[in-house]
C-alpha cells in the first residue's frame, strides 16, 4: 500500500525527530559502549579508540543523511526550494 502525501509527510517528520533526538543512552547503545564510556568521551576524560572514532563518524554521517533526506521530502511536500522561497508551479 502506497502512502499518500499526508502519510509521507508524517513519516518524514517522525524520521527527522528520530534523527535529531538521541539520548546518550541510545547513542551508547548504537555504538556498543557503556553510557559511562560515552560520557567520558564527551567530557574529555577519555578519547575514543580509532575504531570507536570511525563508528562515531559513520553514525554521524548516517544521521546527517537522514536529516538531509527529511529536508528534501519536506521541501517537496511544501513546494519550497532550499532557500525557503516558493517554487514556480
Amino acid at each position: 500500500m502506497e502512502m499518500d502525501e499526508h502519510e509521507e509527510l508524517h513519516a518524514t517528520v517522525q524520521q527527522l525527530i528520530r534523527a535529531l533526538t538521541m539520548s546518550q543512552a541510545e547513542l551508547a547503545r548504537r555504538l556498543e559502549v557503556s553510557p559511562g564510556t560515552l560520557y567520558s568521551w564527551a567530557v574529555g576524560r577519555r578519547t575514543p579508540s580509532p575504531a570507536n572514532s570511525a563508528r562515531l563518524a559513520e553514525l554521524a554521517e548516517r544521521q546527517a543523511a537522514a536529516v538531509a533526506e527529511a529536508a528534501r521530502r519536506l521541501s517537496r511536500a511544501t513546494g519550497e526550494d532550499r532557500e525557503g522561497e516558493k517554487r514556480d508551479s
